[in-house]
């Protein structure tokens, strides 16, 4: 292990090591959603990134539509959220139309973009992360699970536990 620096232990002192507003969410149902990013191949940057936003846009709109909410995202994985906020009793169901409405979306979509989805219900945690550059982020056994499903999926298919 590394040595502090006298300069770096005045950083670290700083640091907000304490622990943030943790909500907890018993009964959480979460979508994970894989792109197959195979049908960007040879695809300049720009066109890549200006796709990508138009998903994200699109399923962002859809998400809201269905009473969900998309929570994160990253290269090649989309995540969404419901019943965590409100007192949704059908998330599950709603989680369900979303991923089967973000499928059609990207079968219309002219670019080939392939999905693959994980969905499951369970105990999911959120917070605030970070400091100078803060982000409000869900984790725990539901996004475990959920991903986990997904990487097991054949593309344009949902598998739900």
């Amino acid at each position: 292990m590394g040595k502090v620096l006298s300069d770096d232990a005045e950083v670290l002192g700083h640091c907000c090591w304490q622990t943030s507003a943790l909500e907890s969410f018993e009964d959480c149902s979460v979508l994970c959603c894989r792109l197959n990013t195979e049908c960007f191949a040879g695809m300049p940057g720009t066109d890549v990134f200006g796709l990508f936003n138009q998903l994200v846009t699109i399923f962002s709109d859809l998400a809201i539509h269905h009473g969900c909410e998309l929570v994160d995202f990253g290269v090649g994985f989309v995540y969404a959220v419901c019943g965590h906020s409100e007192d949704i009793q059908q998330h599950a169901e709603s989680i369900v139309r979303l991923a089967l409405a973000m499928l059609n979306a990207a079968r219309v979509s002219a670019h080939g973009v392939e999905l693959c989805f994980g969905l499951h219900t369970g105990r999911a945690y959120a917070g605030l992360l970070g400091k100078r550059w803060s982000s409000y982020k869900f984790f725990g056994d539901a996004m475990d699970v959920a991903r986990g499903l997904v990487l097991k999926q054949a593309p344009m298919n949902i598998r739900v536990s």
